[in-house]
């Protein structure tokens, strides 16, 4: 059995700026610096103005077992947690300010969805090999925890429930060729809509 615990800061993390509404005052200054044909009322840019920090675990543990008539059977059964948060926001660059562009450098979906926890925080894996002869079989199934689709505004958040996902395959070898025939999400499991 293997046990990792990590913390990961990043300082300055490059991500996207929040929209951009692009007043005549901007629009001007963008021309004067050579950006020409503009037809668009917003934009975005890559900006470093994030700091985060990540927490985590992951739990591993195999199991082998050969049976008397040349069976093999291995086992293996992982967890992972993780949590990513910002930690501090930059603020506006001066330019932003000058050109009266009102901007939340990094809004409320970027800060907790987009640079914070977009995936699930819980991942729990159950994976079987099974070899006898020239055969194989294999099965992976996954749970994937509940996480939340977060948006600029709290009402529009969406949280999807966990998800149990199931791939198997089996596989024959010949001399120097294995052939495998196997499906993945083979219970044609769907995030919520």
């Amino acid at each position: 059995m293997t046990a990792d615990v990590y913390r990961i800061d990043i300082q300055d993390r490059i991500s996207l700026s929040s929209n951009l509404v692009l007043n005549n005052t901007a629009i001007n200054y963008l021309r004067a610096n050579g950006v020409g044909d503009i037809n668009y009322t917003s934009a975005r840019y890559f900006t470093n103005a994030t700091d985060t920090s990540t927490d985590g675990v992951d739990l591993v543990a195999n199991y082998r077992y050969q049976f008397d008539n040349g069976v093999r059977w291995n086992s293996t059964v992982g967890y992972n947690y993780n949590h990513t948060k910002v930690t501090d926001v930059k603020d506006n660059p001066a330019i932003l300010n000058q050109l009266g562009v009102n901007l939340v450098r990094v809004d409320r979906r970027e800060r907790i969805g987009l640079l914070g926890d977009t995936t699930p925080q819980h991942k729990l894996t159950l994976g079987n090999d099974l070899t006898f002869g020239n055969w194989a079989l294999h099965s992976n199934l996954v749970r994937y925890g509940e996480f939340t689709s977060y948006q600029a505004d709290k009402v529009n958040d969406q949280t999807f429930s966990a998800a149990w996902l199931l791939d198997l395959a089996a596989d024959y070898k010949l001399k120097n060729w294995v052939f495998t025939l196997g499906g993945d999400n083979v219970t044609d499991k769907y995030p919520e809509k």
